[in-house]
This record gives structure tokens, sequence and C-alpha cells, in this order.
């Protein structure tokens, strides 16, 4: 089974929400509350967390690419 890892809202609707890294790489066992990446938000930094325990499948964006709220980040694949 997979999840996909979405850009959460923010409460920040004027900020301009950019990819600054990943923290996590592909093949990574993660835990729920694990770093996945970063995610700039005009003047903040943001860590965006795995909510499922599982293995990082593989990042769907690269660093520095625009985001929106809801758009997927990711892929953890959850061991049934």
């Amino acid at each position: 089974m997979e999840y996909e890892v979405l850009v959460p809202e923010m409460d920040l609707p004027t900020a301009t929400l950019t990819l600054s890294g990943w923290l996590a790489n592909s093949g990574d066992q993660v835990e729920s509350g694990s770093p996945l990446c970063e995610v700039c938000a005009g003047d903040i930094l943001v860590e965006i967390a795995a909510r499922h325990e599982g293995i990082f499948h593989r990042s769907l964006l690269e660093v520095d690419e625009c985001l929106a709220v809801g758009m997927p980040l990711g892929v953890i694949e959850i061991s049934e």
C-alpha cells in the first residue's frame, strides 16, 4: 500500500512555497513523525514529517520547485 505525502495547509495564504531540501532518501525506513523534507514559506522554513511508518519510496519533486497546498511531495510504501 502506498501513502502520498502532501503539502499541508500552513496558514500562510500569501507566502510562496518552495521545496528547500530532502531530509529522507529513497529507500529510507521512516517512522511516523520523521522529517522528510523542508519547505520554505516566505521567511519560514517548515519540516514536513511522515504521517505513517514505512519505506520512503520516492520523491516526486525536485529542490527549488514551487509548491501548492495539497500537492504530492513523495510516496511512502506502507507494509500491511
